[in-house]
């Protein structure tokens, strides 16, 4: 399983079998990685400080996902201090010559944002489509970005409902603007939430109400507003709320890390081998895209994925040795309604022959 020709054929067959129900799959791909602090003997290892408070030696554990399905599409270990455009690159490109599949857009963390990143890219004009080679970025808050001066720019506006929506029931102020960074005009789209800016100001307030009252006005109206502003940044033109989807669609890949991480027990690493820890993670991400496909069915109902495999194990069936014959109890309504979601039939019985027979050969 630690084997890159083994990875490179499974994902080779899936990804052909993922076209045949999802023409598009792989042509916009959401992209992200996260530390695997362990202690095993690896090239890829590094000392690194990412997301921690403290130093630790973490290798990286990339990963490429669909953006319409948000099934993985590719992942591979990187060194754990290498994080930036070229790492995107070399990813995009190993994909590209594996697997034949060209990525036409990215949806990115501020950690992947980079002069070279924003150079590399062509603003779509106001006349024309959206470019094929697109991507969306959150703009990170430091020295070389107008993160500040954007602030500024839009801070008069906050109470204008002219730039207000609504997403999911919460507030929100966007604005579009037109700036150039790094010498590329690119599209700022500034946004204020308004329920998390006003969560993190009474927090704040709170906490430290003797610092507070010692703050110059800007610096109290910026501790107003810091918890809930941020801004991205894009190659393509869309209205605030359109791109401000399109961005937290993105919450995807990170439920992947969380469901890898945690129910799928990812962490902590602690095989003997860089070859065996390439094993489990490729093992585990098969495992993900079992249960995504388990999980689709049943994504407008209650159920959850503990309360499915409870369900369909209470199908009591016993076997007839001698007419070689399964035999299956009548379900109640709760599993009926289960298998119904599946589009599955539940029958009184099958032939122990005929049975084998399609596990074998299904193709699904």
């Amino acid at each position: 399983m630690g084997d890159d020709n083994t990875k490179i054929k499974f994902f080779s067959e899936y990804i052909r079998h993922m076209k045949t129900i999802y023409p598009n799959f792989g042509k916009a791909c959401y992209i992200d990685s996260t530390p695997l602090p362990n202690d095993i003997n690896s090239p890829f290892n590094a000392l690194c400080s990412h997301g921690l408070s403290g130093a630790s030696v973490q290798m990286r554990l990339v990963l490429i996902i669909d953006q319409e399905t948000t099934y993985p599409l590719w992942f591979d270990i990187i060194p754990g201090n290498v994080l930036d455009v070229n790492t995107l690159k070399s990813k995009t490109k190993d994909v590209e010559i594996s697997l034949g599949i060209k990525i036409d857009g990215f949806v990115l963390d501020a950690g992947y944002v980079s002069r070279e990143l924003i150079q590399d890219f062509t603003l779509q004009k106001e006349s024309e489509p959206i470019p094929e080679k697109k991507y969306l970025a959150r703009m990170p808050a430091r020295s070389g970005y107008p993160f500040n001066l954007l602030y500024n720019k839009i801070k008069p506006l906050l109470k204008n409902a002219k730039y207000m929506f609504v997403r999911k029931g919460s507030p929100y102020f966007g604005k579009a603007i037109k700036q150039n960074i790094f010498n590329t005009d690119v599209m700022c789209y500034v946004y204020l939430d308004e329920f998390n800016a006003m969560k993190g100001f009474i927090k704040f307030t709170t906490d430290h109400s003797d610092e507070y009252e010692k703050l110059p006005n800007y610096k109290k109206t910026w501790h107003m507003h810091k918890n809930g502003f941020f801004i991205l940044i894009s190659n393509y033109i869309k209205l605030p709320s359109e791109i401000l989807d399109d961005y937290f669609c993105r919450v995807e890949i990170e439920k992947v890390f969380k469901e890898e991480k945690e129910y799928l027990k990812l962490l902590p690493l602690c095989k003997l081998s860089d070859a065996t820890v390439r094993g489990k993670i490729f093992s585990d991400v098969i495992e993900y895209v079992i249960r995504q496909r388990m999980m689709n069915p049943i994504r407008n109902t209650p159920l959850s994925m503990n309360q499915l495999i409870g369900k369909c194990q209470s199908l009591m069936c016993f076997y007839d040795e001698v007419n070689n014959t399964i035999h299956i109890d009548p379900p109640n309504k709760q599993v009926k309604e289960c298998y119904k979601q599946f589009g599955v039939e539940i029958p009184r019985k099958l032939d122990g022959s005929e049975y084998m027979r399609s596990l074998l050969t299904s193709q699904t």
